[in-house]
């Protein structure tokens, strides 16, 4: 444990506090930044529209995430050419290894709930097909024999169903019986296969013109049903791949943000998703749109300067059934979603018929000259009627200047237009006090200022595009550096000088305590770091003379690591030790007067050792530090440890290592110290010699590697799978020895 600082210490950090404070004074106190959150985020419009002639959706999204931790969330967006399922059935049928049934529907009625979807609970008797599309979830374990033979009457095409069951050929009929056959051989085939939401499921392909998904396991083994729940919403929620014509993803920030999407060809009808999701992949919200283009266009440049009076023509042709005389008018909205002033923009009539003077269509033009920014504006032709008749995207740069470095008199600035250098050769400027502009070169984006400014606030003007963009900042005499080098180093410089005179000339001490019942009464006993550090090496048997890891034989030990690994006892292997055992070791070895260590003080010196790099440890074992040897070697040497410890628990030895990384222990089993790793899987898959027992540190380790032996493929991992199906190899858990 270290001490705490004594009295002259204290003094000399006060000097540091109050030179710190006297700086930041002289500098200028900044404003804490503000941020009001509030609780909603929504999708404000979905839209087709014309952006320099070409076809281009527009998604806007605005409002404020309530978790300010939350980061990284995307904005995933899915256009189709056709509409997407808007309701999910849990359905109600005879089951075989169903009897989590009621877990799942409270599990998928909380996945759903970030869309906004209500779960529906229908009996298989009574399922009928319907028009539109439906996410239908069959969680029968087997296929139900009536569902089999009724399909086209319960499923229509446009239906996705999700099958929870075995790839077996059995079904189950309606008293809950199994018998072999009668399952279609397009469903029992294997399927396309993605774990890209969580569980692995296969895409079957299409039957009836269904989508038909399978989940390989029953709903008994599950043990997470709601990872089973968010795996079937997620894949409910992805777009068809046969539908999708454009799929789009871009990160979303709190405010407001614009994604526009150029189409690569022609849409007329169809629906759109859009989707928040956290950096997991978690989805945080859904939408579901219906789009329709505009029968009219509107050509004219995709992009210009705010101050830039662009032209732009607008060729009419709505779908009436009769000729109308309509007036059509202008709306410029602005980034924000407000619009501006109406304007009329012309007359004519229209209706059925083709383009010759007489009706059928209108073409006309139009000019812009004030323009809201920066973002996307659109443009909305309008009837007298409110109808919209045709609409575009014009995209108006932000322009950013930030100042670099300052050379005596002369000032650098770079200006940027939608994070790009503006492409310029020359540019004016003045100050904002004076009306003579003043012609600079401009070379990258970066343009040179000459002139002196008084103290205060001071403010350029950069002219672009026939616009004013400002730049301010606070004239202080050379700035906030010269303020810091005249008062603010001097000081620290102060303080450092007083500290190193009057800290104490010891070293930082550990205090090991020693309760009063021990043989030699209690009290403290001191080591400083270095003293701490040798002893741990010495007890993990790595220097000196011999400690607790050359007296014992320590399974799991790595090979390799500059010493040779031996098995027997005393092996040389990297040893492990509990805050308790090495407590025992300093009374033994450093501290033998018969006074007894407490465990907990000395656990607090090894999280002390931890914190300067020179101790290891996992779940509770400890080890020094060494090249090459890092936390997945601890929890190896610390499973070895307890697998030793459990054994002789029940009076079985552990003999050593055979062929390979294998233990022994006295009943003739062999024991492997289950990875923790994709490629340790890969590796236990390929060695020769199997062991009667994979040891993990919990169950969730176990789980986790049964997954991942399952993803496995090859020969060799066929035979691993068959081991542990016929129970040649069992995977356990320490609690469960």
């Amino acid at each position: 444990m270290v001490r705490p600082p004594n009295k002259f210490q204290w003094i000399a950090i006060v000097l540091i506090v109050l030179f710190v404070v006297a700086l930041f004074w002289a500098l200028g106190r900044p404003e804490p930044a503000t941020s009001q959150k509030i609780k909603w985020v929504n999708l404000g419009q979905t839209q087709l529209l014309d952006m320099g002639g070409q076809n281009t959706l527009w998604v806007h999204i605005e409002g404020n995430l309530t978790d300010e931790k939350m980061s990284n969330v995307t904005v995933r967006v899915d256009l189709t050419d056709s509409g997407l399922p808007r309701r999910m059935v849990l359905v109600d049928s005879p089951r075989a290894g169903g009897s989590n049934f009621s877990r799942l529907q409270a599990a998928l009625e909380d996945a759903l709930r970030p869309a906004g979807w209500k779960l529906e609970v229908e009996n298989l008797s009574s399922l009928r097909a319907e028009g539109a599309g439906r996410v239908i979830i069959l969680p029968s374990g087997a296929w139900p024999a009536d569902a089999l033979a009724g399909w086209k009457k319960r499923f229509a095409p446009d239906d996705l169903i999700i099958y929870v069951g075995i790839r077996q050929n059995i079904t189950v009929g309606s008293d809950g019986s199994t018998q072999v056959g009668g399952v279609p051989a397009g469903l029992l085939k294997d399927g396309k296969p993605t774990e890209e939401y969580g569980e692995p499921l296969e895409l079957l392909g299409t039957t009836n013109g269904n989508r038909v998904a399978r989940i390989p396991r029953t709903l008994d083994e599950f043990t997470d049903m709601d990872a089973l729940a968010q795996a079937i919403v997620r894949y409910a929620w992805a777009a068809p791949e046969n539908r999708t014509v454009v799929r789009a993803e871009k990160e979303w920030n709190d405010g407001a943000n614009d994604l526009t999407l150029g189409l690569g060809r022609e849409i007329g009808r169809g629906a759109l998703r859009v989707r928040l999701l956290g950096k997991d992949g978690r989805l945080l919200k859904l939408w579901d749109r219906d789009l329709s283009r505009p029968s009219g266009e509107i050509d004219g440049p995709a992009r210009i300067v705010r101050s830039q009076t662009a032209a732009f023509q607008v060729r009419l042709l709505p779908d009436y059934p009769q000729k109308e005389n309509l007036d059509y008018d202008l709306t410029v909205y602005s980034p924000d979603g407000k619009a501006g002033a109406k304007e009329r923009i012309g007359q004519g009539v229209v209706g059925p018929g083709a383009d010759d003077g007489r009706g059928g269509a209108w073409v006309g033009s139009f000019v812009v000259s004030k323009w809201p920014g920066p973002g996307i504006a659109r443009l909305a032709v309008t009837d007298q009627f409110g109808r919209a008749l045709a609409q575009a995207a014009v995209d108006i740069p932000q322009i950013t200047i930030t100042a670099l470095d300052t050379d005596g008199l002369t000032r650098r600035y770079l200006i940027l237009q939608d994070g790009e250098p503006i492409n310029e050769s020359r540019l004016n400027v003045r100050r904002a006090n004076s009306s003579e502009w003043t012609s600079l070169p401009i070379g990258g984006g970066i343009v040179s200022v000459s002139a002196k400014f008084p103290q205060g606030s001071q403010t350029l003007l950069f002219e672009l595009g026939g616009q004013s963009v400002p730049y301010s900042w606070n004239e202080n005499s050379g700035g906030a550096w010269a303020v810091a080098w005249t008062y603010g180093l001097p000081g620290i410089a102060l303080a450092l000088v007083t500290y190193l005179l009057l800290k104490p000339r010891r070293r930082a001490t550990y205090r090991l305590i020693v309760p009063e019942m021990a043989a030699g009464g209690g009290g403290e006993l001191t080591m400083n770091m270095r003293e701490m550090a040798d002893a741990l090496e010495e007890a993990c048997g790595e220097k000196g003379r011999p400690g607790a890891g050359r007296a014992r034989d320590w399974p799991g030990a790595k090979p390799g690591d500059g010493r040779q690994a031996r098995s027997g006892p005393g092996a040389r292997g990297r040893a492990v030790l509990r805050a308790d055992e090495f407590a025992a070791y300093l009374q033994a070895k450093r501290f033998d007067d018969g006074r007894m260590i407490g465990p907990e003080s000395a656990e607090e010196a090894l999280r002390a050792l931890a914190k300067t790099g020179r101790a290891l440890q996992w779940r509770g074992y400890w080890t020094c530090k060494r090249a090459g040897f890092g936390e997945e070697d601890v929890r190896r040497q610390a499973l070895g440890h307890q697998l030793k410890d459990k054994l002789l628990e029940n009076g079985i030895s552990l003999a050593g290592k055979t062929e390979g990384e294998l233990l022994k222990d006295g009943r003739g089993r062999t024991w492997m110290l289950g990875p923790n790793s994709a490629a340790g899987l890969e590796a236990m898959a390929e060695s020769r010699c199997l062991p009667s027992f994979a040891l993990f540190a919990d169950g969730t380790e176990r789980e986790e590697a049964e997954r991942g032996l399952k993803a496995l493929k090859g020969g060799k991992s066929a035979r691993l799978r068959l081991a542990l199906q016929t129970g040649r190899m069992k995977l356990i858990s320490l609690d469960e020895l």
